[in-house]
Order: C-alpha cells, then structure tokens, then sequence
C-alpha cells in the first residue's frame, strides 16, 4: 500500500474506530509498520457531527439519509470502502467549500 498508493502521506479514513484498530492490530502481529500514517478520520463521528445527530449510524443508514442506497455487498471491505467514499463525497457537496445552500 505505501509503495503502490503512497499511504504513508496521506490522510485516511474510515467508517467509525473498527478499520483503523485492525490495521494496527495487523500490522503489530506481522511485525510491520502501518501502511497508513497516524491522521485517520472517523467519518462515522464527523457524518453523525456534521448532520446533527448525537448518534452514529451505519453506513446503509447514512446512506438512506442522504437520499443514497448502497452499492455492492454490505460487509465487504472493498463494497464498504467504496460507500463509505461516496458518503464523503456527498458531505463535501452538502458542506464543501463554496456551497451557497
């Protein structure tokens, strides 16, 4: 991953506190540093922050809030990565720099 996407400069994030705590408890028992560098963004938290919730939601629920369904098979890494960006692309049309709503 750092050699091929460049990980270790870049921020990353995830889907609430799971993924980034396997990604370090994997690396730990291969004896390996993360592929990723420390600022990780919990998306579950800032998605939850930004709409005003005081409660996460999962990803399939975050979706149907912002009028989107999910893509894919629920609960494969690759299918939830992949919804879990369109979340972030979503909130950055809702929030993003420039928005006149």
């Amino acid at each position: 991953l750092k050699k091929e996407y460049g990980t270790q400069n870049a921020v990353w994030m995830s889907w609430g506190d799971y993924d980034r705590k396997m990604i370090e408890s994997s690396a730990s028992r291969l004896g390996v540093d993360s592929p990723f560098q420390n600022t990780h963004i919990n998306l579950k938290i800032l998605f939850s922050m930004l709409m005003g919730f005081s409660k996460g939601f999962g990803v399939t629920k975050a979706l149907t809030h912002l009028g989107m369904t999910f893509e894919g098979t629920q609960h494969s890494g690759a299918d939830d990565a992949y919804n879990t960006a369109r979340i972030w692309v979503r909130l950055q049309e809702i929030f993003g720099k420039g928005n006149k709503n």
